[in-house]
């Protein structure tokens, strides 16, 4: 049986390509979408308390689409079974898979408690287990070669990335799909946490750039300027610009993730080194061939369908 992965333009020099890249946007969102709405109800926000029910659609159904992406990538799906069956706890990836489990399975309570009341307890429980998870994420970009990721910078960018992404995926849906009253009020709300935490992401993405140098690297100047139009339709504090500043952050997170993960991978260990092949397979670049983009498109979608069904039929999850 052929891989899938034999149909994408990966290499020897860039094994982890755009899906990668969607897995661990997906799963940020996830994480940072449970740690948000966890901390919201801890501390009383009345803004993400609001939006609890949407918060745990987005996160199961962006961790299902997220741990597929991934699946996707390694190849050979029919196996997942053994990851379980034969467990490595060597590994980084073998302990991230049982986490995965207890994620899960923490979940799937946060949803069966939302017939009475999720107890305070559980909420500090998941939002410790959700920041966790996003830092062991950024650990397995420890071992790999890849000087960028073994810098101290890397998992603090990671994390507030992730972030990025969660809110900016809350501002956007909750712009969308929100029909009760003081819709206004909610987005304006959750526009205030946004732009704190979209500040603190661009002030350690600027010290990431300028760690290493690439201050003239085109991908960064398009951050940077991503970053300051979120801030700016954040700041003018309508509906509309809001629920656009959600997707456009969105879209600058899910570029952010895909910069880090490839330009790391694509710095040679000195100069002339990429020239000294002539092995195929062994080159500093990297394009996303067609087929990686549909298999792209397909997972982002299946994320959006999964959280639809979840939000707007499942009973459980519709707002009160």
């Amino acid at each position: 049986m052929i891989s899938i992965t034999a149909l994408a333009d990966l290499n020897n020099v860039v094994p982890w390509g755009l899906w990668v890249s969607i897995y661990i946007f997906l799963v940020g969102i996830s994480a940072g979408v449970l740690a948000l709405v966890a901390w919201g109800n801890l501390q009383g926000n009345p803004h993400l308390k609001k939006i609890t029910r949407m918060g745990l659609a987005l996160a199961l159904s962006t961790l299902l689409a997220g741990l597929l992406s991934i699946q996707i990538d390694l190849g050979h799906i029919e196996r997942f079974y053994k990851l379980f069956t034969s467990p490595n706890f060597g590994s980084v990836m073998g302990v991230m898979v049982w986490l995965y489990g207890v994620y899960f399975a923490i979940l799937a309570i946060s949803f069966l408690l939302l017939k009475k009341i999720i107890p305070k307890p559980f909420f500090m429980f998941s939002f410790v287990f959700a920041l966790g998870l996003i830092v062991l994420e950024s650990l397995l970009f420890a071992r790999p070669p890849g000087r960028h990721w073994h810098s101290l910078i890397f998992p603090v960018h990671f994390f507030t990335s992730s972030l990025v992404s969660a809110i900016s995926t809350l501002l956007f849906m909750a712009g969308i799909l929100w029909v009760k009253d003081k819709k206004s009020e909610l987005l304006l709300g959750l526009s205030k946490i946004a732009l704190s935490i979209i500040i603190v992401n661009l002030i350690v993405e600027i010290i990431d750039i300028l760690s290493f140098g690439n201050a003239a690297h085109l991908g960064n100047w398009l951050l940077l300027s991503g970053n300051i139009i979120v801030i700016t339709l954040l700041r003018k504090r309508t509906n509309v610009s809001i629920t656009i500043a959600g997707g456009v952050g969105l879209i600058v997170m899910l570029f952010s993730k895909y910069n880090g993960l490839i330009s790391a991978q694509r710095l040679e260990p000195f100069r002339g080194f990429a020239k000294s092949y002539i092995e195929p397979r062994l080159m500093f670049s990297y394009t996303p061939n067609g087929f990686e983009f549909l298999i792209a498109i397909f997972l982002i979608s299946l994320a959006a369908g999964l959280f639809y069904f979840l939000y707007k039929i499942l009973p459980l999850t519709r707002e009160e």
